[in-house]
């Protein structure tokens, strides 16, 4: 039997008009007579039932999995609510959270949930060569989400009638196709590129997981544009050959501007691969978005000319991310501007091993969760453009006036000798020794430098029998630290830090649920805006600088982990930031009896001991706290020590060791010593948090474990 052609298919409903009234803006025809003519433009040929059925099932499986992971969610917010509220305060009362009481959930963490796509990569880069990367691998989970969705999408694209007589016609159906799944897919890939896309919090999905769906939805839109225009330019080649296209271009508004936005989509393709988009990261921001807004115009103008259906889809993308960046406008004008405080005021130190602990005197106080981020604007540094960090610190304290301190400082005497002893060696580094009694002590060699040494009991900070002055009677001093990149003369941490952080008095109500008016960030020295910000410290005199700049957030921080009877944290190197909030918070919530939380291990591991001055202020702070010995432990791993004098074992609750941690042997012996659920989090290098991934799987089946990762992937 042969095939006969079929006409457009009669909506079974009433058929929904394209904008106004008919198809229109197809510019000038050169030939009416070839049977592919009718199918150049207009709707002949085109299935809009079927792409209408199509665009409702593949929207309808948005629904149905955001509907399931919102169900996960709440499960799994209930159910450590419920143990919350169970083991709040107490530890005997946990022995029913330590255990899985089903052999499936656990298999099911350890091959999909919790597994990488294939043995252990995951967040490490995959290398090419040493200067090229092309990025890192979705998780097993996400993978199958993915592949799902462009399996989808391609299927409905070949759901096509080709029992056809006419090719042409079969062309016109897919160009169709092709045309209003484009279109609908452009409203996810804007909605998962937002910051404050409203599903991050209501599923508790991190923005790094929406923006790898961003990019593979972005992808499969260039995908569905092209084939929209390699369709309709088949058509038109068989119509009138080259001279068509030329004229339908020159004349038509609509496919003009359709072209520009295919032009663009592939311009945009292709300046995202992860080699450009990593190695020049702000110019490719700024110019994604410009390439976007082009884009987006283009198909605008081209369904809005052309007077088709799909014009409201593109209205919506463009109407959320204007709202979007309206709300982002108006969170940082009303954080960062007041009239009694004016600018948010920025102060930033030069540390050592290359970092800057930079501070955000906020003109309003501001809503801080543990784990959380935030994205920090320096115009004087990155214009406009920002970048995300994890906050270090926050609190609420009496803003202070840079020009106090510079002021202050100058009337200081000299360096003289303290409680602490301390030295220099021979090339002017920086050395850090651990005693076996457990002080830290500290001296000044003869030309005024300190030198500090950390005991195996405070490695980052005193222990509870160290008291330090207070803040007004203690005589600072400036240290000389040698870098390879620089030398210069920096303040003590003690000069700035521990003055501006010091606590104004002890307070276990939580204050840091509260309003905060005081973030700090720590800023490791990479290039660009991060490498500016360290050379202009490191140039100024007293290794300080006092500038402008805004905050935008917070972001992220969806678990406080104080359900969680044994907390293992990892960090690695800057991760530390991530890590140190918690432990702050979990402190301060187990002082009040309001946590599930009575095990606490900080695992950190750092390429030197310099890095320790990091977080040094706050460490001490938080080894001062009450009952911080019977909960607190710290494990502090020195992959690259100057020599073995550096790095001395202890078995106190703060330990440093030579060497790289084994998160693997780490996790075994804390499951067989653990209390309640194990809650495991890490910050860090993509190799170091893959390993402690790998860590995780190895002991899920052992017992109750959940694991959260902090990444910035993109």
């Amino acid at each position: 039997m042969a095939p006969r052609e079929v006409l457009p298919d009669a909506y079974p409903l009433p058929l929904p008009q394209p904008g106004r009234g008919p198809v229109t803006g197809f510019g000038t025809l050169l030939n009416y007579t070839t049977a592919a003519e009718p199918y150049t433009h207009g709707l002949l040929g085109v299935s809009q039932a079927r792409n209408w059925l199509l665009a409702n099932v593949l929207l309808i499986s948005f629904f149905v999995l955001l509907a399931i992971t919102l169900g996960y969610r709440w499960v799994h917010m209930a159910n450590s609510h419920l143990r919350h509220l169970m083991t709040m305060g107490k530890w005997e009362d946990q022995r029913y959270w330590m255990y899985n009481h089903s052999h499936v959930w656990p298999r099911i963490k350890r091959s999909l949930l919790y597994a990488p796509l294939w043995k252990h990569t995951h967040n490490r880069e995959v290398q090419l060569s040493k200067a090229i990367s092309i990025g890192t691998l979705p998780g097993r989970y996400h993978t199958l989400l993915l592949v799902l969705y462009c399996a989808s999408n391609l299927a409905y694209c070949l759901a096509l009638d080709w029992g056809r007589l006419n090719s042409s016609s079969v062309v016109a159906e897919l160009r169709g196709r092709s045309g209003v799944l484009g279109a609908l897919n452009l409203i996810p890939t804007v909605l998962f590129a937002l910051r404050n896309n409203p599903l991050i919090p209501i599923l508790r999905v991190s923005y790094d997981t929406f923006n790898l769906f961003h990019r593979w939805c972005a992808r499969m839109v260039i995908f569905e544009a092209v084939v929209h225009t390699v369709c309709w330019a088949a058509n038109a080649l068989e119509a009138g050959g080259m001279h068509q296209v030329h004229v339908s271009l020159s004349t038509s508004t609509s496919y003009t501007w359709g072209m520009v936005a295919t032009v663009t989509f592939g311009f945009v393709f292709l300046t995202s691969f992860s080699p450009l988009r990593h190695a020049f990261y702000e110019t490719f921001l700024n110019v994604h978005r410009l390439t976007i807004w082009l884009a987006l115009v283009g198909v605008y103008v081209h369904l809005d000319k052309a007077n088709l259906p799909q014009l409201p889809y593109v209205q919506l993308c463009m109407a959320l991310w204007v709202a979007e960046w309206l709300w982002r406008a108006a969170r940082i004008c009303y954080h960062n501007l007041s009239r009694q405080r004016g600018i948010t005021k920025v102060t930033i130190e030069a540390l050592p091993a290359e970092a800057c602990r930079v501070t955000f005197e906020l003109s309003r106080p501001w809503h801080w969760k543990p784990g959380c981020h935030v994205h920090a604007y320096l115009p004087q540094f990155a214009l406009w453009s920002s970048h995300p960090f994890s906050i270090a610190w926050a609190e609420s304290r009496a803003p202070r006036s840079p020009l106090v301190l510079e002021v202050e400082m100058e009337k200081m005497p000299p360096a003289i000798p303290r409680n602490r002893n301390s030295h220099f060696d021979t090339s002017g580094h920086r050395n850090f020794h651990f005693d076996a009694s457990g002080n830290r002590n500290s001296h000044f060699d003869t030309s005024g430098n300190r030198n500090s040494h950390f005991d195996t009991a405070s490695a980052v900070g005193p222990l509870d029998t160290f008291r330090r002055p207070s803040a007004m009677s203690r005589i600072p001093s400036i240290s000389t630290y040698s870098r390879k990149s620089a030398s210069f003369p920096l303040p003590a941490v003690a000069t700035i830090s521990e003055i501006t952080h010091a606590p104004a008095a002890p307070n276990v109500a939580l204050p840091r649920d509260a309003a905060c008016t005081s973030i700090s960030l720590i800023i490791r020295a990479r290039s660009g805006m991060t490498r500016q910000l360290y050379d202009r410290a490191c140039a100024a005199p007293t290794g300080t600088i006092t500038t402008w700049g805004a905050i935008e957030g917070p972001y992220g921080g969806h678990d406080s982990l104080a359900s969680f009877g044994t907390v293992v944290l990892f960090a690695g190197g800057v991760g530390i930031t991530h890590c140190v909030g918690y432990v702050h918070h979990l402190m301060l919530q187990h002082a009040a009896g309001t946590a599930s939380t009575q095990k606490v291990l900080l695992v950190w591991s750092v390429p030197n001991t310099e890095a320790l001055e990091w977080v040094r202020v706050w460490m001490d702070r938080i080894l001062r706290m009450e009952g911080r010995r019977e909960v607190l432990r710290i494990q502090i791993f020195v992959t690259k020590p100057r020599h073995r004098g550096e790095v001395i074992s202890n078995t106190g609750s703060v330990a440093m060791f030579p060497g790289r941690c084994n998160p693997e042997t780490i996790l075994k012996k804390e499951m067989g010593e653990r209390i309640g659920c194990v809650g495991v989090t890490v910050c860090g290098p993509g190799a170091f948090a893959d390993s402690v991934r790998s860590a995780v799987r190895g002991v899920v089946r052992v017992g109750a474990v959940e694991f959260v990762e902090e990444a910035f992937t993109y």
